[in-house]
C-alpha cells in the first residue's frame, strides 16, 4: 500500500510524492501531459526494490490515460 499526493500541478506537469506504507520520507513522480511521459525522479529511502515506485509509476500513467490527475490518493495491491 502507498499513500500520495500531488504537490504542484502547472497544467502539463504534475509531480506527486508517494509515501511507502503511508509514512516516512516520500519518493518523487512527475507526470508530463504535453509528452505522455511519466518519470520516477527520486525513490523513497524506504523503497529498498523500488516496488512502491513501480505502482505509483501505473498509478500515474492510468491518471493519464484516463484524462483524471487526482489531487492523492491511496495504492492498494497484495
Amino acid at each position: 500500500m502507498l499513500e500520495f499526493k500531488k504537490i504542484e500541478d502547472d497544467g502539463n506537469v504534475a509531480t506527486f510524492e508517494y509515501y511507502p506504507e503511508g509514512k516516512g520520507e516520500p519518493g518523487t513522480v512527475v507526470l508530463d501531459r504535453s509528452v505522455g511521459i511519466v518519470s520516477v525522479l527520486s525513490v523513497s529511502p524506504n523503497d529498498r526494490h523500488e516496488r512502491y515506485a513501480e505502482h505509483m509509476f501505473a498509478e500515474a500513467r492510468r491518471m493519464m490515460r484516463d484524462g483524471s490527475v487526482r489531487d492523492g490518493g491511496t495504492v492498494f495491491w497484495y
